[in-house]
């Protein structure tokens, strides 16, 4: 996993390790913060949330947004640090409505949980324009709330097919020339006019099933539990 400095791994590729397949946590951070800033016109005050304390994949996102956010100094980071949630819902929602209490404007946030924003519907605040990561439930909050600005990244739950094909091509001795730091796109972005980017709300599906998933709809269902 990438480190508090950047996208580093410990150990070295044909040493250690045939390869590595990941995804750029520096440049996830650094896409989420300039669309939040780009969306607010440079201007605003902002939260972001991670993961557990002192996790790598949110310190790597730490340096990608704090180098977002250094070319916007209309942009007022609330809190300094990551707020952590445990990757938790009901942890967020829990923390975001402390600092919603805390302070009486916050203009965007980033989360990779829905949590922050069913705290703003219960406090009967504005929902911030908000930068998330691709998920059903995100998907259709967003389809009630017609005016809200959301961004969703891509889950990169399919990096494992990368890695499969780059230790099956390692075995064969067959060369793969794949990236193996790779840069997530964006899934939707409700302020874009690109059909690509809209909304990917489908009710039928499990609230916890990823738009942005290789699995077809009847895989995931099955997979989740669904009928």
């Amino acid at each position: 996993m990438p480190d508090s400095t950047g996208d580093n791994f410990a150990g070295k590729i044909g040493k250690d390790y045939v390869n590595i397949a990941n995804e750029s946590q520096i440049e996830y951070g650094e896409q989420a913060a300039e669309w939040l800033a780009k969306t607010l016109d440079g201007k605003g005050n902002i939260i972001m949330l991670g993961g557990t304390p002192g996790n790598p994949m949110t310190a790597a996102q730490t340096v990608g947004w704090r180098r977002a956010f250094a070319k916007h100094p209309g942009i007022k980071l609330l809190e300094q640090e990551p707020v952590p949630t445990m990757w938790d819902p009901a942890v967020a929602q829990q923390k975001t409505a402390a600092l919603i209490a805390k302070y009486p404007q916050i203009d965007g946030m980033f989360s990779e949980t829905v949590g922050p924003i069913r705290a703003f519907v219960a406090a009967g605040r504005p929902i911030p324009v908000y930068a998330g990561q691709s998920l059903m439930d995100l998907s259709c909050i967003a389809a009630e709330h017609p005016e809200m600005k959301m961004m969703s990244l891509d889950a990169h739950t399919w990096m494992v097919r990368l890695a499969l094909r780059k230790a099956v091509a390692a075995v064969q001795g067959i060369d793969n020339d794949e990236p193996s730091l790779v840069r997530l796109s964006i899934g939707e972005d409700t302020t874009s006019k690109d059909p690509n980017l809209a909304l990917k709300c489908d009710k039928s599906m499990p609230m916890d099933s990823i738009p942005s998933s290789m699995l077809s709809k009847e895989q995931q269902i099955k997979a989740l539990g669904g009928k």
